[in-house]
């Protein structure tokens, strides 16, 4: 709030009280009409800064969700590939199995020849 113009101020005149009295208020009205203005412009500022942070906040949520869908990805990628593992651990040792199997047999038939020989 501004404080009203004394009667020595130059600016303010003295002849008469009627206009006196108009011209400080006239300069309280424009004291406040520039405080309302600086109001406005802040209030502006502020604004602009919320909706920076806001899609600072949005781009960082996104950035998580990306982050969160990828490692959500690799675990379904690795879990798939710990399951190929194991199917190809288990068919190894089917072959491994049958391998000693066919060994066994021709052994055999090598035992077979030599003592027919």
């Amino acid at each position: 709030m501004t404080t009203p113009r004394s009667p020595e101020d130059p600016t303010v005149s003295t002849t008469n009280p009627d206009l006196q009295a108009c011209e400080l208020e006239c300069a309280e009205t424009k004291t406040i009409v520039q405080t309302l203005r600086n109001y406005r412009g802040l209030e502006e500022q502020l604004r602009r800064e919320t909706r920076a942070r806001r899609k600072a906040e949005a781009a960082a949520v996104l950035r998580a969700a990306a982050f969160t869908q990828s490692a959500q990805a690799q675990e379904a990628a690795l879990a798939a590939l710990t399951c190929e593992v194991a199917e190809l651990r288990s068919a190894c040792a089917r072959q491994v199995r049958r391998l000693s199997e066919q060994r066994g047999r021709i052994e055999g038939y090598e035992r077979e020849r030599g003592s027919i020989s």
